[in-house]
């Protein structure tokens, strides 16, 4: 712990020495962050009416050089505006002198526990944290549990299905569970991406092709559906085939036969079609670009696959069964992931849902050390700053709640603000505008409550956006 002491806290020192920890005391902001450098310290408490930039600079430098380490803010009386803009700024908590040592170690001590339990590692479980009852889909949710309810009840049948999902989600390994929980598990499941395939070669893939059927036909080929006989046809990116494939698809789903292309002979083949999509084909076809009778041929029993955002209680089995699959392929061992590290990955949003937190596990296991754990320093700032956006709201709705009036009034003020430039790219002039008031005057708020454009140029573009 280290103390950065102005008149309010030099007294302070001794008491919370004779308490157990280690304390060092700094005078002065630089002071604090040269100790940090050398040395690893897990608490901060900082007065911010003291001297030297000891303060909500203090604050802010300790933010960016270990932006981890627990904050306690000192304030004077009255201080709840000073209190307000501390947290906002990354402060853990903050007392308000003058105070008592019990009060004083209450809070260090409240900190410093919960700091001990989150960065050690979870230990594994005497239970699984999963299940993998369908073709090794990792779940524990109430979502996921219903949405394979309704896996197990239709794989029995041959009934077509219709996953739709966000890219990522994982729409093939559901089909596959289908076919391997039902009684066409012993014939071939063969997936076609409609996307991947340029819509000349298609019919091909799909139903083959005769000797000379078209330039570079050698010989005959045996297309997906002939291949598949007994088995599951499974197409992915069904919005993209050509109104002509579907016409066809069609009449294959209807008659179940179809010929090669160049053949004049009808094979028949039993098949289950499933077709997946991540759009919606309901508003293709009242556009006019999806066929009505297919996407209700298709549409017998739709199963929607939720993204991850929505089944954030899988998140903590995916780490870990990508962590021990990738520690294996990679020959390392990597030994887990700290409860903090894990409660940042809980609050992303995951646009990229499953493929994007396996590249993500992949990729760390890959660059950290062996036999270490993952912590909050090894994962992009992107995580970091999404979950700090997070804690930053809910902080804010708190005290929009609470019995503080100014408070709430600059919470309120902070949320509105920082709504009106996201919706305009984060422009200050146009934000100005829109806010009725002069652009000295949002540069000014921007300030007084941290409002930072994305690093990324996430919308804040042009010369306007600079200082």
């Amino acid at each position: 712990m280290i103390v950065a002491p102005g008149a309010a806290l030099k007294n302070s020192v001794n008491l919370v020495k004779s308490s157990g920890f280690r304390v060092v005391s700094v005078d002065g902001a630089g002071s604090a962050l040269d100790l940090l450098r050398r040395a690893s310290v897990d608490l901060a408490l900082v007065e911010l009416s003291g001297h030297d930039g000891v303060g909500f600079g203090a604050i802010e430098k300790i933010r960016e050089q270990e932006p981890d380490m627990g904050i306690i803010a000192i304030t004077g009386a009255g201080g709840s505006r000073d209190a307000v803009k501390a947290l906002k700024m990354g402060a853990y908590d903050y007392i308000t002198a003058p105070f008592d040592k019990e009060q004083l170690l209450t809070v260090v001590k409240r900190y410093l526990g919960g700091a001990a339990l989150k960065e050690r590692p979870p230990a594994l479980p005497a239970e699984p944290l999963f299940s993998s009852h369908f073709a090794g889909i990792i779940y524990r949710s109430g979502i996921m549990a219903a949405m394979l309810e309704m896996v197990q009840r239709v794989s029995v049948t041959s009934a077509g299905v219709l996953l739709t999902g966000e890219s990522g989600t994982g729409k093939e390994l559901v089909a596959r569970a289908i076919h391997a929980s039902g009684n066409r598990t012993k014939e071939h499941f063969v997936a076609i991406n409609c996307g991947a395939v340029s819509p000349a070669l298609m019919e091909s893939e799909l139903f083959g092709h005769e000797k000379g059927a078209f330039t570079g036909a050698m010989k005959r080929k045996a297309g997906k559906f002939e291949y598949a006989d007994g088995g599951t046809v499974f197409l992915d990116e069904i919005s993209t085939l050509s109104m002509e494939l579907q016409v066809k698809l069609l009449r294959v789903l209807n008659d179940q036969s179809f010929q090669r292309v160049g053949g004049n002979r009808t094979i028949e083949s039993d098949i289950r079609v499933i077709a997946a999509t991540n759009v919606d084909l309901y508003e293709m076809v009242n556009k006019g670009t999806f066929r009505d009778d297919l996407y209700w041929r298709l549409n017998v029993v739709p199963i929607r696959i939720p993204p991850l955002r929505e089944r954030v209680e899988d998140i903590g089995p995916l780490v870990f069964y990508f962590i021990e699959r990738y520690s294996k392929e990679i020959g390392k061992n990597i030994r887990g992931v700290s409860s903090r590290t894990l409660d940042i990955l809980k609050d992303y949003s995951w646009p990229g849902n499953i493929r994007e937190l396996e590249n993500l596990i992949e990729r760390l296991a890959v660059t950290i050390p062996d036999n270490s754990i993952i912590g909050t320093t090894d994962i992009p700032a992107e995580f970091r700053r999404a979950g700090e956006t997070k804690v930053r709201k809910e902080t804010d709705l708190n005290l929009l709640n609470s019995d503080d009036f100014h408070a709430s009034v600059k919470a309120f003020e902070r949320g509105f603000i920082e709504k009106t430039l996201v919706e305009h790219g984060w422009n200050r002039q146009r934000t100005a505008d829109k806010l009725k008031i002069h652009r000295n005057t949002l540069l000014n708020k921007m300030r007084e409550h941290a409002l930072i454009p994305p690093k990324d140029g996430g919308g804040a573009t042009g010369p306007d956006n600079a200082e």
